[in-house]
């Protein structure tokens, strides 16, 4: 299985990240798609590579927004958010979003969640969508 994963710019929540990595480690995916941003993208990216599991980057095309992680086995050609996030859900199986709250419009990780439950409702992959609540808990969309 393939896992992307979307957050915010400013990071996650102790609890979440905790839950993201009791996540990872149940779920086991053999690649876990990345957007090398800032906060989130790069706390997910530790979580990964200490549980030995392997990251694509999705980096975006502004650079001020990088965390320029390191250690991923294939980085793609920086790209606007939206469209990189986008790219990793149309190359993963599963979503794992963990939003600061309620949905938002103007949010890059709910208009990444938004996207993976339409190309989910056609029947473009699994159609799973774990959401990773600010208190850690998880819920499947």
């Amino acid at each position: 299985m393939i896992a992307a994963f979307t957050g915010p710019q400013g990071g996650m929540t102790s609890d979440q990240k905790s839950a993201l990595h009791d996540l990872l480690a149940g779920l086991n995916p053999e690649l876990l798609h990345v957007g090398d941003c800032v906060g989130a993208d790069e706390e997910a990216t530790t979580i990964a590579h200490a549980l030995g599991i392997a990251t694509e980057n999705h980096p975006s095309n502004l650079d001020e927004k990088r965390a320029h992680t390191t250690g991923h086995v294939r980085e793609h050609q920086p790209k606007h958010p939206l469209v990189r996030n986008r790219d990793m859900v149309d190359n993963a199986d599963v979503l794992i979003g963990a939003p600061t709250g309620r949905e938002t419009l103007r949010s890059g990780t709910w208009a990444t969640i938004r996207y993976a439950r339409v190309r989910y409702a056609r029947g473009e992959g699994t159609g799973t969508i774990y959401l990773i609540g600010i208190d850690g808990t998880v819920t499947e969309d």
